[in-house]
């Protein structure tokens, strides 16, 4: 059994510590899905309290080729999502930019996890709020997990270096 010390300040008082409240930069990964509608929701109530700019990120993952048969019909897919990503993101952009809210959407391709943290880090991001589970989980039956996140918003929160709010 190993031994744990205590930290040094264990029996001082609790403290609130001041954080920084400006959120200039509010990332919201956006994929259509309701809890990820829910998380503009925060994010545009963020937005109306800091003055800051929301940056909506759709993240999309094609398809690799492995033959040289049927490269055309994946192309055809690669190019569909990639439109789709651009009109889902121009479209939530614009929802926001309605309201009065200063907002801007980025259209990412690779690993959706991280495209999105990098997208976080390239913004030098304040603030990532995000759906619990995605449009994955809605296309599945809409399964409500009774603990937990969505793969991709669970390593979003494992290797974010900014706050992350998760809403339900």
């Amino acid at each position: 059994m190993t031994d744990m010390a205590r930290p040094a300040d264990w029996d001082g008082p609790v403290e609130i510590p001041e954080v920084d409240t400006s959120l200039e930069r509010i990332v919201v990964p956006f994929d259509g899905s309701k809890a990820a509608e829910r998380a503009l929701g925060y994010a545009a109530a963020f937005a109306r309290y800091s003055g800051g700019e929301i940056i909506v990120v759709v993240a999309y993952d094609p398809p690799i080729t492995v033959r040289r048969r049927g490269g055309i019909t994946l192309e055809g897919l690669r190019s569909e999502m990639e439109k789709e990503a651009h009109d889902l993101a121009e479209e939530s952009a614009s929802l926001l930019v309605d309201k009065g809210l200063r907002a801007r959407a980025i259209v990412v391709r690779g690993d959706v996890a991280d495209a999105i943290l990098d997208t976080i880090d390239e913004e030098a991001a304040d603030i990532a709020i995000l759906g619990r589970s995605g449009l994955t989980s809605e296309v599945r039956g809409g399964e409500r997990r009774e603990w937990g996140t969505g793969s991709v918003t669970d390593k979003i929160v494992r290797n974010a270096t900014i706050p992350v709010m998760v809403v339900g």
